[in-house]
């Protein structure tokens, strides 16, 4: 690949930026700014929305979070430690090169060398041990261990161009240069902390954009989005807090999209420690045992909930409750687990019994600028808890400070959200039930609870290849974890865009906005 020609290329795309008022252009204001353009040293999710829209994927997920073929046509299980792949023949690069294995492989070999990656990119593939090629159009991927969901993982990694240089630069991908994928757009611009600029590549293999320019506006401030769209500057928005929702639902220029996001919002008690931190007696005298241990105490706090009352009054009615750690239509939902009820005088006859009739003092961790109205939830389940005679203190602090934290078991109680992007629930199960283990990969995120039983059924789970058998442990596993109150299910957001009259717009359930969801009417 010339790498010299494809900079001369990009500068002269730049020059033509000015010369374009008359373009079918489409400008939509983002609220997360991309970190990278190079694909293998991010892999944090809003990163990967970005990426799709240059980059293909052997497989990728639909608005649903459910996989769908990209540039495979069919994948199969050979047996327990082979997968076959069949890929798309005539696709091509951005520069027009011929799309074949020979690009897959350089793709898996690079991930997990750039320098400075986050690990995450490395982490997906990390069961693959051997990548054989049958032919041009056919690979073998194998596993040491059972993995059954290498195509859920294949959907976080971007193909790139195997006739790129080895030690290929993550600057070379953001200035443009290597920039180049077989997705629905190609790189024009990148202003970082400021705008994307793409074209529509009209050698797209799949359906095209609607638009031959798409600008992705980096605008933080939720405000300034919405004042944006209002005003005519730009024709969308995403992640509009649900105030502003209800106001722009009003106006009949303006048309507001909505869809169920896939991250479940939930507490988690320590009931691990022998007395967990900042967990006293009301009157300050220190406990002796650990009330979260105790399965009443966990039940009684999430009887004293109002799940209704949260999407009523916090979240304006753009949420939904959930009864456990993943939405209806995820595979493995179980259907059979109940919807919380709510009960202040069952919540506090089962204090009562647990030996706590007055309560206790607790401090509930929170961020304040992570979540939708994170800090206003919490406080807000503060109050509730305090009707049953807990005495809450709410720490919010942010997101930079509160993780570490939380990490660190500094929590006797904490609020958290879960993205479950693979689109089922053993990625929740693994890191949010299961006892901490690198090995079997659990517990990334759980400082507060542990049960070998549940263990052995997750990981179970996770090396079951016939998806019929998967699904049922994995219903069984959150069945589990439901009974014992492992976590305390809240709800899910809306995810809220909105677009000037004329375009629709398909929200994601991953959360990330997705220019090819954009149409006109």
């Amino acid at each position: 690949m010339n790498l010299r020609f494809l900079a001369t290329a990009t500068a002269l795309s730049l020059s033509a930026l000015t010369n374009t008022a008359s373009a079918d252009t489409a400008t939509i204001g983002i609220s997360i700014a991309p970190s990278t353009l190079d694909p293998q040293l991010s892999l944090l999710t809003s990163d990967v929305g970005i990426y799709r829209h240059i980059y293909g994927s052997l497989v990728k997920v639909d608005s649903n979070n459910q996989v769908v073929l990209d540039l495979a046509t069919s994948y199969k299980p050979l047996d327990n430690h082979t997968w076959e792949f069949k890929l798309r023949e005539g696709v091509k690069f951005h520069d027009g090169s011929d799309f074949d294995a020979k690009d897959v492989v350089f793709t898996l070999e690079r991930l997990g060398t750039v320098p400075g990656h986050d690990g995450l990119a490395a982490q997906y593939v990390a069961p693959i041990t051997d990548i054989e090629v049958v032919d041009p159009y056919t690979i073998l991927l194998k596993t040491e261990k059972v993995t059954p969901d290498v195509p859920k993982r294949l959907a976080q990694i971007s193909i790139i161009s195997n006739e790129l240089s080895k030690d290929v630069a993550s600057a070379d991908f953001n200035s443009g240069v290597a920039a180049i994928g077989t997705g629905p757009f190609t790189y024009v611009e990148w202003k970082r902390g400021d705008q994307l600029v793409l074209d529509r590549n009209d050698g797209y293999w799949g359906d095209p954009s609607d638009f031959e320019r798409v600008v992705l506006r980096t605008m933080t401030n939720p405000a300034t989005r919405v004042a944006a769209l209002e005003a005519g500057d730009i024709d969308m928005v995403d992640n509009i807090p649900p105030l502003d929702a209800q106001r722009l639902m009003e106006r009949e220029d303006i048309t507001v999209a909505l869809g169920n996001s896939g991250r479940v919002h939930f507490i988690q008690f320590d009931t691990t420690s022998d007395v967990p931190p900042l967990t006293t007696a009301k009157d300050g005298s220190p406990l002796t045992t650990n009330p979260f241990a105790d399965l009443r105490v966990r039940q009684a706090l999430s009887m004293a909930i109002s799940r209704d009352l949260i999407v009523e009054r916090i979240m304006d009615g753009f949420a939904q409750a959930v009864s456990q750690g993943v939405p209806e239509g995820f595979s493995g939902y179980a259907p059979d687990i109940p919807m919380p009820v709510y009960d202040t005088d069952g919540a506090k006859a089962l204090l009562t019994e647990a030996g706590y009739p007055e309560g206790f003092s607790v401090t509930l961790g929170c961020p304040n600028d992570r979540y939708v109205n994170d800090a206003a939830l919490c406080q807000a389940i503060g109050q509730m808890w305090s009707r049953i005679g807990m005495d809450v203190t709410v720490d919010a602090t942010p997101k930079s400070v509160y993780f570490k934290k939380l990490l660190a078991g500094d929590y006797p109680a904490h609020f958290l959200a879960w993205g479950n992007t693979s689109g089922d629930s053993i990625s929740f199960l693994k890191s949010i039930a299961g006892t901490p283990d690198k090995e079997n990969g659990r517990g990334s995120y759980n400082r507060s609870y542990t049960n070998p039983d549940l263990d052995n059924l997750i990981d179970k789970a996770a090396s079951i290849v016939d998806e019929a058998e998967r699904v049922a442990l994995l219903r069984e596993a959150m069945t589990d974890a439901i009974n014992d109150q492992v976590f305390m299910p809240l709800h899910i957001n809306n995810v809220i865009a909105a677009t000037r009259k004329g375009l629709t717009y398909t929200p994601q359930v991953d959360e990330n906005t997705n220019a090819m969801n954009l149409r006109k009417e």
